[in-house]
């Protein structure tokens, strides 16, 4: 499912704290109202699995955890990225197949992510995202610091220079560069 794909979905208003559109039995969340510090995203909605995420962005509260269930596939552009909450922790279900530096663009706390170890597409190691085979540098965190030292097995750190301005990189085999 890519940025662009049309619903062609029944919407379904509030239920149990979040609005969602339902397509080919499939949930896909389009809003949150619940209210506390860790947002645990259900698996299921109402007896169907929850597919994807549309829109998070909270309605209320003070939300400082996500924590994205093995259900979801699919988390579309931005759908994390508008929120007003201090987001400093997410976790990514093995569900996950396609995300990028984008999705986190200004959540500005975020200092840590991790990933279920089923998954077969990402990895982190010491709350940085990576692919799976640890050769990729997806996310790094801006709130984790200024400097980190990055694996010896990472190839391709591209994606920093999107977004990763004043982010002093230090390779563990002695080689550093600034982004």
């Amino acid at each position: 499912m890519g940025a662009s794909t049309r619903f062609n979905a029944t919407i379904t208003p509030n239920t149990n704290d979040y609005d969602y559109i339902v397509q080919d039995d499939e949930v896909y969340i389009t809003g949150c109202y619940t209210v506390g510090e860790e947002l645990v995203i259900p698996s299921e909605i109402d007896g169907l699995p929850v597919k994807g995420i549309l829109s998070l962005a909270p309605a209320n509260g003070y939300i400082t955890s996500l924590t994205i269930p093995d259900s979801v596939t699919y988390i579309a552009y931005d759908s994390l990225c508008d929120w007003h909450s201090p987001i400093e922790k997410v976790h990514l279900g093995a569900g996950i197949t396609q995300i990028d530096w984008q999705h986190f663009n200004n959540i500005t706390c975020l200092r840590e992510i991790t990933v279920a170890s089923g998954n077969s597409h990402y990895a982190a190691l010491d709350g940085v995202l990576y692919n799976k085979t640890l050769d990729t540098l997806v996310y790094y965190p801006l709130a984790k610091g200024d400097t980190y030292v990055v694996p010896n097995s990472v190839v391709d750190i591209t994606a920093l220079e999107w977004y990763a301005q004043d982010l002093n990189l230090e390779f563990a085999s002695g080689n550093s560069i600034y982004v």
